[in-house]
């Protein structure tokens, strides 16, 4: 399932990831819980906020341990967007 967070343009790239997880509807929507994130890719358009957005991430997913992959792009889809984070996760369901 895809989902997209608008943060307004003003905020800067920490506020835009706090802001995209505590709006974790699209997990909540298909039963996930942040337990079942497996992997997450991270699209910056300016490395010098890494160490923010990772620190946002690391509070945010404490005892998660997911395969992190960080990108670093010239643009994303709209130019207001700065930074994007794409989240993967697998539901176990039990046989029934």
């Amino acid at each position: 399932m895809t989902s997209s967070v608008f943060i307004p343009a003003f905020a800067g790239y920490e506020q835009r990831v706090r802001e995209s997880f505590a709006r974790q509807g699209a997990m909540r929507l298909i039963g996930a819980r942040m337990a079942d994130v497996c992997k997450v890719v991270v699209y910056l358009t300016d490395i010098r906020h890494r160490g923010p957005v990772y620190r946002v991430l690391g509070e945010r997913m404490r005892g998660v341990f997911p395969v992190f992959t960080g990108v670093v792009v010239v643009a994303l889809a709209r130019p207001e967007w700065l930074v994007e984070v794409d989240v993967t996760a697998v539901i176990q369901r039990e046989a029934g």
